[in-house]
């Protein structure tokens, strides 16, 4: 199902891009429905495709994720200043609190880990990405300077929520702003304590997946990617428009 974003909610061929009320910094843009050939078109203008690795099960509203083998590899390359908006809910249940990272443990989208993109950090980054280590928890991480210079955090917020529901999810984070965790569906904000420059690695975000470790299960319906820190008003206009994509579909966030 594709949506005309010119005139909010009126239905358009799946294949239309988007031109939403929002353009600075659109990376990308996933509608995951329907049918497997549809799932890893970007209808961001001017961007990449996403590539489909392995076989996800796709449904009438969303598309199973397994991280490390059924999964969307994108171009979206992770930046400093970045905004997801993502619907999403895990499948996989952590078995453990927190549970060690593996089949139990999902990942909605992610970059985790890799080489970091700014010189000076001998170590991995964690990168950034929403995942699920606890059954009753999801974390955000976006990765940042840990206060010597040459060494990484994961600079982790979390919310205790019920992580098998549908929920619209946002991750806001940048050199200049918080990382912020707000969950639009129960109306909650959290936001780390560390405020130090951001350091991404050089990876690709990939959708259901990161790239260790994290290998549970998660359906994803629908996820938006910027590369610049969105003001809140901004969130709301485009939170609107997936809003009424997922009511199409029966999905209420």
């Amino acid at each position: 199902m594709g949506v005309e974003l010119i005139s909010v909610g009126t239905p358009a061929p799946w294949y239309t891009k988007v031109s939403p009320p929002v353009s600075r910094g659109l990376e990308g843009w996933f509608c995951l429905d329907t049918d497997i050939s549809r799932i890893g078109f970007n209808r961001a203008p001017g961007k990449a495709d996403a590539v489909i690795v392995g076989v996800p099960a796709v449904n009438a509203d969303s598309a199973r994720l397994k991280g490390l083998t059924n999964y969307l590899s994108t171009d979206v390359t992770e930046s400093a200043d970045m905004t997801v908006l993502v619907i999403s809910k895990a499948v996989s249940i952590p078995d453990g609190a927190p549970a060690t990272a593996g089949e139990t443990t999902p990942m909605h989208f992610g970059s985790y880990s890799g080489v970091p993109a700014l010189p000076g950090y001998p170590n991995n980054s964690y990168g950034i990405s929403l995942f699920n280590t606890y059954p009753d928890r999801s974390n955000v991480g976006a990765a940042r300077d840990d206060g010597t210079g040459s060494g990484i955090t994961s600079a982790q917020t979390f919310q205790t929520e019920t992580i098998h529901n549908w929920n619209l999810r946002v991750i806001r984070t940048g050199d200049s702003v918080t990382t912020d965790f707000i969950n639009l569906t129960t109306n909650r904000k959290t936001s780390s304590t560390v405020t130090t420059r951001r350091v991404p690695t050089g990876n690709k975000m990939r959708i259901g997946s990161g790239y260790s470790q994290y290998s549970g299960t998660v359906d994803v319906s629908h996820i938006v990617f910027y590369s610049v820190a969105l003001t809140d008003s901004e969130i709301s206009q485009i939170a609107a428009l997936m809003r009424a994509r997922a009511a199409r579909l029966g999905i209420t966030v």
